[in-house]
């Protein structure tokens, strides 16, 4: 359960669950489609894109910064990393043992970033 390996086949990130299963893009490059298939769909729906992906890796700092900026919280939580860090553990244990793996942690979803974010916009030229 990695991306970073010296090289694969793989195009894309799968995650199979017990209601569905979503299919992302690749995450080095933020292009491609994002597919979700639901036991009430039964089929693959295209999931419309959020943000540009010419936005790239740097959002998440840009985000944190002109949170601190705003002096609110961030995206890059540590509530947010433990959560993420236990799913990603959940995933091993569960292929490995063949079972479903409750989670324990929990987090508020952050709300969406703001256009102007995606947009470039620069955080010092704000009043």
């Amino acid at each position: 359960m990695s991306f970073e390996v010296f090289s694969h086949h793989c195009p894309t990130l799968e995650v199979f669950g017990t209601k569905g299963s979503i299919q992302c893009t690749d995450p080095n490059t933020f292009s491609g489609e994002v597919l979700l298939w639901t036991q009430g769909s039964q089929a693959w729906e295209k999931v419309p894109p959020t943000y540009s992906a010419e936005v790239g890796r740097g959002l998440g700092v840009a985000e944190m910064a002109v949170a601190i900026h705003e002096m609110r919280a961030h995206r890059a939580s540590g509530e947010i990393a433990l959560h993420v860090v236990e799913m990603m553990e959940a995933f091993h244990v569960s292929a490995r043992t063949e079972k479903k793996v409750p989670l324990k942690s929990t987090c508020k979803r952050p709300d969406s970033l703001t256009s102007e974010l995606c947009l470039g916009d620069d955080p010092t030229s704000r009043p």
